[in-house]
């Protein structure tokens, strides 16, 4: 199909879709003649997602609708695809800002980098790697976002303050990946029967369901267990002498 007609099935002028061809999120059409340009079914599907993940909410940025487009192109599943990276944008852009200076524009391309950006030892940042304490964006360029590296420092600031080890975070890590396996696993069900679009709102909405409650659960459990015992050391004056 010509580039009229594209645009007429997607919704979008001549000029966003060659935008986005610019950008790097659709891939070249066939070019029968110097002159001409063909279209296929790929593009218009491509297209419609696009357009949805730039409207939906306050929209992903281009970087990040890349990023979606590569691992549904690695063979992800479009939903899931949008769950992993709302779920990473989520967390560059909710409430981390106000801690440590963070800084979207820090990056880093390898552990050895991120160890330096961060003051951890390369050793222990090797450590919480392996331990999937932090983890960078599949397929993400570069492999560490601003995001890596301010968790990378608040985690430096946790072993400088606290006598901890990272078998200790490990352990709370393992719980994270648990609840996200059986998360996915509602979510799988949910939309196995739908098409892609409607898998695709169903994952935004599921998502921000469990964003708003995981923070709600962690902060109301940890008011509860406050309420209940305090903070600081535990009292011993019930084993003093009376």
């Amino acid at each position: 199909m010509r580039m009229r007609e594209l645009a007429k099935k997607t919704g979008l002028s001549s000029a966003t879709i060659h935008f986005y061809m610019q950008q790097g999120l659709l891939p070249p059409p066939k070019k029968p003649t110097r002159n001409s340009a063909i279209y296929s079914q790929a593009h218009i599907d491509k297209l419609i997602l696009i357009r949805q993940l730039r409207n939906d909410g306050d929209g992903l940025p281009i970087p990040a609708i890349r990023q979606v487009l590569d691992l549904i192109d690695q063979g992800t599943e479009p939903s899931v695809a949008i769950i992993l990276q709302r779920t990473i944008t989520g967390v560059a852009t909710i409430g981390m800002g106000a801690h440590d200076n963070w800084d979207s524009n820090a990056t880093a391309d390898t552990a050895e980098e991120l160890a330096k950006l961060s003051g951890l030892s390369f050793e222990l940042t090797i450590d919480l790697l392996r331990a999937k304490i932090i983890l960078p964006s599949p397929g993400a360029e570069p492999v560490f976002n601003g995001a890596d590296v301010h968790v990378a420092r608040l985690l430096r600031k946790v072993f400088e303050l606290v006598p901890t080890s990272v078998e200790e975070i490990t352990a709370i890590a393992r719980l994270i990946h648990e609840i996200s396996a059986r998360e996915t696993d509602m979510h799988n069900r949910a939309v196995e029967q739908m098409g892609t679009q409607d898998s695709v709102k169903l994952g935004g909405q599921l998502q921000e369901v469990a964003n708003f409650w995981h923070a709600y659960m962690f902060t109301r459990v940890r008011q509860i267990a406050i309420a209940a015992d305090g903070l600081g050391p535990k009292s011993h004056s019930s084993q003093k002498d009376h």
